[in-house]
């Protein structure tokens, strides 16, 4: 037992005397400012989607986030989509479309608008290259999705179309090996399709599963693997569910349901009494990482978050583990993105933090150390936010890690804001590249 305590001890002061080492080093560093995406600040404003930001090729971010107004009785005036733009390197606000101005509304006014994902595409319309796409849904008794091009500076291009003829209440954008963008999408709150993205607009739409019912709660949304297959998952009465698409978007086999089927539950089950809100997935170099959010029932519901790995075959790696287990308060809106040296980071929203928080994870599934709270557990991102609203975005992309999240800022008279959170992935993760 004395040698235990010694051991214990041992390693508790190796940890202080490393972190002391790595604070004097500047190699902790105690957090990052926040920068404002919204400009206005008049306006109840912040993030939509899980996919509302993405790396352009030119090294600049587009983000995309929602503008919401309310008259005197509380009911909804106007929502409006908006995009912004912003450095990768150093994280600063960009002039949009070679303007004074540092954000633009780009759906129809006097709709209802929300639900907005980007995807980096390469694609030449009318001579003119196009290096953004963002798709969003307008409209509330008959949704539809809209989508438009955008060059590398966040002018508009001169195609903007509809991609169904039906109602459409969610989508996500990703993008193929060519990168031309793919859409998932429930068309029909039943049922999830995909469709290639060129410069006329969409292929006919190729179903690629059908839920037993309704899909609720979870965006389909969809991650690429370096080999060119992708896995999209979506939640379907209130249960995690999955399908594998080859380098063509076909459904393939998974190895999780025997091969036999093209769709498989996702192997993170939700316990008698619990309910599944969203689900995410991230692509890394020979696997795939899925993340969920479970509430429970009843009076004392609270919601936690939950990740799993799989093959690129489907087949689960490890074991199911909690993102973070000595959180007792409520959880939400996980996203998750793979960085150097088999690096897993997930971030959610949590309730005892009271705003966003990130974690670092090895290919095993185990916390890893992490240079800004200086140790393995999650560390604050930015600032703070008493009301949660949409989802945080990860990117890691360029050596650095970005946080589109939803917070109060200071310099927000409407004390909602969508809020950008950066540093060097190499002073987040010191450890091997």
């Amino acid at each position: 037992m004395k040698r235990l305590r010694r051991a214990v001890l041992g390693a508790v002061i190796a940890t202080n005397f490393a972190c002391n080492v790595l604070n004097r080093l500047d190699v902790c560093p105690r957090n990052a400012a926040d920068a404002r995406i919204n400009e206005r600040g008049d306006q109840d404003e912040f993030i939509g989607h899980p996919r509302a930001a993405a790396a352009l090729d030119n090294g600049r971010v587009l983000i995309a986030f929602l503008a919401q107004t309310y008259d005197d009785f509380g009911n909804l005036a106007a929502s409006e989509v908006r995009i912004a733009l912003a450095d990768i390197a150093t994280g600063e606000r960009l002039t949009v479309c070679e303007t004074t101005a540092r954000d633009r509304t780009i759906s129809e006014p006097g709709t209802v608008a929300y639900g907005a994902s980007v995807a980096p595409v390469n694609l030449t319309i009318a001579q003119r290259r196009a290096s953004a796409l963002v798709a969003w849904t307008e409209g509330i008794a008959s949704p539809r999705i809209r989508m438009r091009f955008f060059d590398g500076a966040a002018c508009p291009r001169d195609v903007s179309f509809f991609p169904f003829t039906a109602g459409s209440q969610a989508s996500s954008l990703t993008w193929s090996d060519n990168r031309h963008a793919v859409l998932a999408t429930t068309q029909d709150g039943r049922n999830v399709y995909r469709s290639w993205i060129d410069s006329t607009g969409p292929a006919p739409m190729s179903q690629i599963a059908t839920g037993s019912g309704l899909v609720l709660g979870g965006f389909p949304i969809s991650a690429l693997a370096p080999d060119g297959s992708s896995m999209v998952v979506w939640t379907d009465n209130g249960e995690p569910w999955g399908v594998l698409l080859d380098a063509d978007g076909n459904p393939r086999p998974a190895v999780a349901a025997g091969g036999q089927a093209t769709s498989f539950a996702i192997d993170i089950p939700p316990s008698a009494g619990v309910r599944l809100d969203t689900v995410s997935v991230s692509a890394g170099e020979n696997r795939f990482a899925v993340a969920d959010e479970r509430t429970t029932s009843g009076i004392d519901a609270i919601a936690r978050v939950f990740a799993r790995e799989y093959s690129l075959d489907g087949a689960p790696q490890g074991s199911v583990y909690p993102l973070d287990a000595e959180d007792s308060g409520a959880q939400s809106s996980p996203s998750l993105a793979y960085g150097p040296g088999h690096t897993l980071v997930a971030v959610w929203d949590s309730r005892s933090a009271q705003g966003t928080v990130a974690r670092l994870f090895d290919d095993e599934g185990r916390p890893r150390f992490n240079a800004v709270a200086c140790n393995e557990r999650r560390f604050e991102v930015g600032n703070r936010a008493q009301l949660f609203i949409g989802y945080p975005v990860l990117l890691i992309t360029g050596g650095r890690i970005l946080i589109f999240h939803n917070a109060e800022g200071a310099a927000d008279p409407r004390g909602t804001a969508a809020l950008l959170w950066q540093l060097r992935f190499a002073d987040v993760w010191p450890g091997p590249q």
